[in-house]
């Protein structure tokens, strides 16, 4: 660690020169969503505008060892730091494994300008050793609180292949499948999952619109909002051929009915977000664009394909394991340590209700919100 040295970036175009270590120091660590193609879109059409632009760096020598891609945002009592594409990442952390840069990481987090009131994690795996090692560190006191957390229903591929998964399923679960692929070979609707397009503009168009519309009587997608779309273009671009983001989709001649976005890293494929025509609700497009998927991650040999946090029904009709994600408050020691907390209750408060609330409920309260707000 003697040879350590740590930078704080503020400026988008200050990370040109790293961009490409970052990228694959991200895919190497299994964090397909923590990737500059990713993150560095979101900031240019996502974040607030009165955001700041922290991107903490460790190399040593002349490698990179560890990224911490974060924004502030000042609250009322304080800046809050958050990481990059909080808002629409399943997993937010740092990128990196080199726990012996706690301390020195901790030291330059605490004399952030401006300092620091609070620094959350807007979803890790409860396993991830940095909030934990994060706190012990910090100069002086910090308290580390946890709170909530959602189930992530994972696939673990265990060294076999599709066919062999696919016979320790049940007997059911076999059947109902095969029915659903011959109602799709007799109707002439075809499975594509792809890493590459000459027009991702349209892809992301057409997914776009799925998803939206299956969320519209649901009180709206949470996560596609303004500004989302044209950010995945830019990351379907950037990262075209890779392999690192993929559409999974299934069409009826050029009409697309379902369309899935994937992204990659390492060993680990994760399953985002998915839209479908309801048209063909029947035949489940959404539950079989997901099965395609996991038979092409098997002939890609991941070892884990991750369904995104939440209990549905349908991600365990894969899965065979669970991770749990935590979303955790960082707060350094101070007169305003409890006040920053009790600030962003909140907010930890509605988004922990509302990923568990049944849509239908959701829908009516947010019809009651506009009401009040315009009656």
């Amino acid at each position: 660690m003697s040879n350590a040295t740590v930078r704080i970036f503020d400026h988008p175009d200050q990370l040109e020169p790293i961009l490409d270590e970052w990228e694959a120091l991200a895919a190497s660590s299994g964090r397909p969503f923590a990737g500059p193609s990713w993150l560095l879109p979101w900031w240019s059409r996502i974040a607030h505008p009165n955001s700041l632009l922290r991107v903490l760096c460790v190399t040593e020598g002349s490698r990179l060892s560890m990224v911490m891609p974060m924004m502030a945002r000042r609250t009322a009592i304080g800046h809050v730091y958050r990481f990059l594409g909080h808002d629409v990442s399943p997993h937010s952390d740092v990128v990196g494994s080199d726990l012996s840069l706690s301390r020195v990481v901790a030291e330059h987090l605490s004399r952030l300008d401006p300092r620091p009131s609070a620094l959350l994690w807007d979803g890790v795996d409860d396993d991830s050793p940095w909030p934990g090692e994060l706190a012990s560190a910090w100069p002086g006191t910090a308290n580390l609180h946890r709170e909530y957390s959602l189930p992530v229903p994972v696939l673990k591929t265990e060294g076999r292949t599709f066919d062999e998964w696919m016979a320790s399923k049940s007997s059911n679960f076999r059947q109902k499948m095969r029915q659903q692929l011959r109602k799709f070979e007799a109707e002439n609707i075809s499975f594509d999952v792809h890493a590459s397009s000459p027009d991702w503009e349209r892809e992301i168009a057409e997914f776009t619109r799925l998803h939206r519309s299956n969320w519209e009587a649901r009180g709206g997608s949470g996560v596609v909002g303004a500004g989302v779309p044209e950010m995945l273009t830019t990351a379907a671009e950037s990262l075209d051929g890779s392999g690192r983001f993929l559409l999974a989709t299934l069409r009826q001649g050029g009409k697309t009915i379902s369309s899935a976005i994937f992204m990659g890293a390492g060993d680990v494929l994760t399953y985002w977000l998915g839209g479908y025509d309801e048209e063909y609700a029947a035949m489940q497009p959404g539950l079989m664009t997901v099965f395609a998927t996991v038979q092409h991650a098997f002939d890609r040999e991941y070892e884990v394909i991750d369904l995104g946090p939440g209990d549905q029904a349908y991600k365990h009709r894969f899965s065979n394991g669970e991770r749990n994600r935590v979303w955790y408050t960082l707060a350094p020691a101070g007169s305003r340590a409890a006040l920053q907390r009790a600030h962003l209750a909140p907010e930890r408060l509605r988004m922990n209700v509302l990923s568990s609330m049944d849509p239908r409920l959701k829908h009516r309260l947010r019809k009651i919100r506009e009401h009040m707000s315009f009656g």
